[in-house]
């Protein structure tokens, strides 16, 4: 991705029939730098969907190789890690 995008990851959880009651938390960081978002702030579930949203803001200074990870917690508090990556930014040219 580029540094700076408005981008909404869209993560389906499989294995379920619905997330209502859940709460999920996502970062993206490297040594320097991070962005987390969690169901309060920037995150929606919807249906069997993660939803989660990033500003432009949110890597306007970002450039390089991160990890990101989401985490979910179902209405009974059961966590689950339900993906791990890893993120390449490049400055935008324009």
């Amino acid at each position: 991705m580029y540094a700076g995008d408005s981008k909404e990851i869209v993560v389906p959880v499989a294995g379920i029939t619905s997330l209502s009651g859940a709460s999920a938390k996502w970062i993206m960081k490297n040594n320097t730098s991070q962005v987390l978002k969690d169901t309060m702030s920037g995150i929606t579930l919807n249906g069997t969907e993660v939803h989660i949203k990033l500003d432009p803001i949110d890597t306007s200074t970002f450039s390089g190789t991160y990890y990101h990870e989401c985490e979910l917690m179902d209405s009974l508090g059961d966590v689950s890690t339900i993906f791990t990556g890893i993120v390449s930014i490049s400055k935008s040219m324009v």
